[in-house]
């Protein structure tokens, strides 16, 4: 089980479970979000796919040892941002 709450960058998790639960769980998460943002903007759902599959694991660990390839991931999020925004 995973139970987030995030505001304004500032985030709280716990987690319990098995490692197979948890990442059934984070795929589940992602998922949730990408069909509420598709409910409100399919054009920008699309986008917010795009960037899960493009950036994900880039963003998420960015500091952890990995070095993403921050321009790319910068790109992704921008085009993102124009794409909410039209």
């Amino acid at each position: 089980m995973i139970e987030v709450k995030t505001k304004l960058g500032k985030t709280e998790v716990t987690v319990s479970g098995s490692m197979p639960m948890l990442c059934t769980d984070t795929t589940q998460i992602v998922r949730a979000i990408y069909h509420a943002i598709q409910e409100r903007d399919p054009k920008a759902a699309d986008g917010y796919k795009v960037a899960m599959e493009q950036n994900l694991c880039k963003m998420a660990f960015k500091g952890d040892g990995e070095t993403p390839e921050i321009d790319g991931i910068i790109k992704a999020l921008e085009e993102l941002l124009k794409i909410i925004k039209d």
